[in-house]
């Protein structure tokens, strides 16, 4: 009968360990892959930051190039206007 109850008991301690070891590394990958999926979702928050990044400068320029061609074409005007009104005046003196 002792000799049932230690095989018993030795067999509960081996069952126990077995059992607390896959606890363990249930805890273990599952720390994993919230490591993991925070890992991901750093990653997609830095691409987008970054596309917005590009996206703002491209704007940036694209605005600049607008401003410039507007500056331009009023120059232009402007001389255009000067120029006919030169001209204007020119014939009116003759």
């Amino acid at each position: 009968a002792d000799r049932f109850l230690a095989t018993v008991l030795q067999q509960a301690i081996a069952c126990r360990d077995r059992r607390l070891k896959g606890e363990e590394v249930a805890r273990e990958r599952l720390r994993e892959r919230k490591l993991q999926r925070k890992r991901k979702r750093l990653k997609r928050k830095e691409r987008r930051r970054k596309k917005r990044a590009t996206e703002e400068r491209i704007r940036k320029k694209n605005l600049d190039a607008i401003a410039a061609a507007d500056a331009l074409a009023k120059s232009g005007q402007n001389a255009a206007v000067a120029a006919a009104g030169s001209s204007t005046a020119k014939s009116k003196s003759k």
